[in-house]
């Protein structure tokens, strides 16, 4: 088998929703090699036994690690594996990635040459902040779907209801 486009490139992962992990996913059939951090807290499907279908399916050609990043120890081992990695992918809210200190800003210091790429449902700051849901996607038990634009906390709560009494019709 000949080598991978991307051999020699290494990516952490901090993915976890469908298009970040599909993303580093088609990095990693391209030769990337691709480090996939869960968290010890909400590692799901990454048990001893990896039997949950869509981990597989989006983790396939990975490494992975479990990290707590909710400890300084967690967060400074990240940060040790971003500074030997070319890029770093996340598809979490601005401030969590902030929070961490795996942000553009903070990793920088670490590695100059670092790539970020943010994969972030709500955006960069979303629209009103600190709300951090902007759009939520409701899925009709019969098939489709739709997707509705929030702008409060009031919407939210009335497509919520809405939402709720779909299901129960």
């Amino acid at each position: 088998m000949s080598p991978g486009a991307l051999e020699g490139v290494r990516i952490l992962d901090f993915t976890w929703v469908l298009a970040g992990p599909y993303c580093t996913r088609i990095l990693a059939d391209l030769g990337a090699e691709v480090i996939k951090v869960q968290s010890t807290a909400t590692a799901r499907g990454a048990t001893d036994e990896n039997h949950s279908g869509y981990f597989n399916t989006y983790n396939r050609n990975k490494l992975g690690v479990r990290i707590n990043m909710r400890t300084e120890e967690g967060k400074d081992l990240a940060r040790k594996i971003a500074g030997i990695s070319d890029a770093v992918l996340d598809n979490f809210s601005s401030r969590v990635v902030r929070q961490w200190e795996m942000d553009y800003d903070s990793l920088v210091k670490i590695k100059p040459d670092i790539i970020c790429c943010s994969i972030s449902g709500m955006g960069a700051s979303g629209l009103e902040p600190p709300h951090l849901l902007d759009i939520t996607m409701f899925w009709s038990p019969r098939g489709g779907g739709v997707a509705r634009y929030l702008r409060s906390k009031r919407d939210w709560l009335r497509a919520n209801s809405q939402w709720r009494h779909t299901i129960l019709a």
